[in-house]
């Protein structure tokens, strides 16, 4: 690429206050000029538009006031490499005598850690699931994605020029900011594309230009040259090789889409779940007694409706609590599954668990804890104890394509509260009320009043316990700086104060916390030692209490089916279960796998009850036990028997074996040894069956 002649500036950065807006108003809405950005490997944009590459890894100036002898602000940035790209590690923002240091878990201002949102000393601090963004009262503004995408604002500017041409890398390095701590080399001039470097990427040219300068970018196109950004899309290419990752790609695009925004026009939807997909977690909602339950659907494919009932649990109306969960499968309400507060589930009919259908598998993966998983990217974790909470997982294939009072997960925050006719409501109670499954029932109006204030002892009650979120001396500190507590705490409050049994609600709250903590990757152990403990000392005497549980239910039942378990790709979960190595059997007891009896595909088979499987006749008997050996001399406990006698496990496993004589397949089907298939990249082929392997056979 050929050097671009960049000339150092002297920034007088002159802002109005955000919330001001009446400086934004008179400002032209194309404030594309006001704002400068770096995103993907190494591109920068300045103020007034050039794009160039400086792949410097050391602490920088991105922008600062120059002009006087005392700086109003400044804004350093640092990268580092993060599973082979660099990405924005460090932020460090300098306002008079505020020092806000943001990274990707923490914010701290002057060596303090602050959580958001936060106000103070005329800095605003906000943070979502996408973007951390910063105002300053002087009228800076700062965007972040968290990941390699920093962009400060400003209305106007002015410059100074030194009168000569330098490269981008000479000009990058001037900017870098010495630490005495830290030590950084600053990158060569040779790392700079030269003529000859950059005719190599010519060839990725085409491939940009068709993509940004296709009609879906007509509106960007309108207002916002896309050639600098073409420029870097092959750069982006070029450096990746012949098989570009998202990153190589999307980088540019995003940062596109943004510039045209600003510029103005209006950027098509142009991530799709297999190009450039929104690397988020899955969507993730929670329903607990201070919630309106989460009704949700498939807006767009009508694969399922997520319903919930909210009924009054105490003497007080306003006391509600969720009492059941309806899963509608393609919104068949002939084809529901239901889940009661009690643990219980209908399919038509009482069925226990573990259970499979078609597309849906459900089992209890603890006593608190039941998760409905579906081969359509929805999962279910309905928690039992105390309280009935529901959490609803979505695959990101699902993006902008739900409704309900869990909103269009469309990464879009002040259009959730949208209606079924399309309207965004002002309040949550208008809001949830259009969503009502019955007509027939009652609209609930807005509820102003605090119910704290209703008790000072109650009051006192729920800040003596709901306090322990916030505490610094307590386990759930350790997930501050990750999830903040503070909205925990209020929620935690009124939810004490509110219900009649306050240990039951407040602690429903406390294991929504924990949640929290667990999806971003932070174990709480032990914290109920000092709050909500006496949950883990209601378990069954076979069990005992687990903080950490993610496996399926391990039952006697469901050591005999034939059909696939279930994923325990789920976070994990607390409450009682069996030790390891025993399971439950009807009766709720832990025992060994050779006390378990015989179940085959959910159905017990009874002592002397025959049944067919693969053409052969199978029953249970107890004839055979460890002081009797049966017919072949074989001692047993208890076993499945075929017409011969056959017993085939001095511990019997539920679930039965091939006949002696004759191998599994693999595939559920009994053979002889030279009927075996051969398995090769996850498929079986049959004996004498010739596959190509490139060039042999």
């Amino acid at each position: 690429m050929a050097k671009t002649a960049l000339w150092t500036r002297a920034l007088v950065l002159i802002f109005a206050w955000v919330s001001q807006g009446e400086a934004l108003r008179a400002h032209s809405r194309n404030h594309v000029n006001s704002i400068c950005s770096t995103w993907g490997k190494d591109h920068f944009k300045t103020f007034d538009g050039d794009i160039y590459q400086f792949p410097g890894m050391c602490e920088y100036n991105l922008a600062s006031d120059c002009h006087e002898a005392y700086l109003d602000f400044s804004v350093h940035m640092k990268r580092a490499e993060v599973n082979g790209h660099p990405t924005v590690s460090r932020i460090v923002v300098t306002i008079k005598d505020v020092v806000i240091v943001l990274t990707e878990k923490l914010v701290t201002l002057n060596g303090d850690t602050v959580t958001t949102p936060y106000y103070g000393s005329g800095v605003l601090l906000e943070r979502n699931t996408i973007y951390t963004k910063l105002y300053a009262k002087l009228g800076l503004s700062i965007m972040w994605n968290g990941e390699d995408a920093v962009t400060p604002q400003i209305l106007w500017e002015l410059f100074q020029r030194l009168g000569r041409e330098i490269s981008p890398i000479e000009f990058g390095n001037r900017q870098k900011v010495h630490l005495p701590t830290e030590y950084c080399e600053d990158p060569s001039e040779e790392e700079e594309f030269e003529d000859s470097g950059y005719s190599k990427c010519s060839t990725f040219h085409k491939s940009c230009a068709e993509l940004l300068r296709s009609e879906a970018w007509r509106s960007c196109a309108l207002v916002l040259s896309p050639e600098p950004y073409i420029q870097a899309c092959v750069r982006d290419m070029c450096s990746c090789g012949d098989v570009p990752d998202d990153f190589c790609i999307c980088s540019t695009l995003a940062e596109y889409s943004r510039q045209c925004s600003h510029a103005g026009g209006t950027p098509p939807n142009w991530r799709t779940p297999n190009f450039c997909a929104m690397q988020t977690p899955a969507c993730c909602v929670r329903s607990t007694a201070w919630m309106a339950v989460c009704a949700l659907k498939d807006c767009v494919g009508s694969k399922f409706s997520v319903l919930g009932q909210l009924v009054p649990c105490g003497s007080q109306e306003l006391d509600t609590c969720l009492k059941s969960v309806v899963l509608l499968l393609n919104n068949d309400k002939t084809n529901a599954l239901v889940i009661k507060a009690d643990g219980k589930m209908h399919h038509n009919a009482e069925i226990s668990l573990p259970y499979t259908t078609a597309n849906v598998h459900a089992f209890r993966a603890s006593s608190f804890h039941i998760i409905l998983q579906t081969d359509f990217g929805l999962e279910l974790q309905i928690q039992l104890v105390p309280i009935m909470q529901l959490y609803i997982t979505l695959d990101r294939t699902y993006l902008r394509k739900t409704c309900g009072l869990c909103g269009n997960f469309n990464m879009v925050l002040h259009d959730d509260l949208k209606t079924l006719q399309g309207l965004v409501e002002g309040t949550a109670a208008s809001f949830a009320n259009s969503w009502k499954a019955q007509a027939s029932c009652p609209n609930r109006m807005e509820r102003l009043d605090d119910p704290c204030s209703l008790s000072v002892e109650n009051e006192n009650y729920a800040e003596y316990w709901c306090s322990m979120l916030q505490s610094r001396k307590s386990e759930f500190s350790k997930c501050h700086t990750v999830v903040n507590p503070e909205v925990y705490y209020r929620r935690c409050k009124y939810s004490s104060c509110n219900c009649e049994k306050s240990e039951d609600c407040l602690c429903a709250v406390f294991s929504s916390y924990v949640r929290a903590c667990q999806a971003k990757g932070i174990e709480l152990q032990g914290w109920r030692t000092n709050v909500c403990g006496r949950y883990t000392e209601t378990c069954p005497a076979s069990q005992m209490f687990s903080y950490q549980l993610q496996q399926c239910q391990k039952t006697c039942q469901s050591l005999g089916s034939e059909r696939p378990s279930c994923s325990t790709d789920f976070l994990p979960v607390d409450g009682c279960s069996c030790p390891e190595g025993l399971y439950q059997d009807d009766r709720g007891v832990c025992v060994p796998m050779a006390k378990c009896p015989c179940y085959h595909n959910g159905d017990h088979i009874k002592p002397g009850k025959s049944i067919t499987i693969k053409n052969e006749h199978w029953w249970e008997f107890f004839s055979c036990s460890s002081a009797q050996p049966n017919a072949q001399g074989i001692e047993c406990a208890r076993t499945c028997s075929n017409q011969n006698g056959d017993c085939f496990s001095s511990e019997c496993e539920s679930g039965c074996q091939c006949p002696s004589g004759l191998l599994d397949d693999g595939r559920e089907n009994c053979v002889k040894e030279h009927d075996c298939p051969c398995l090769h990249d996850g498929h079986f082929y049959a004996p004498g069956r010739q596959i190509a392997d490139q060039c042999n056979t």
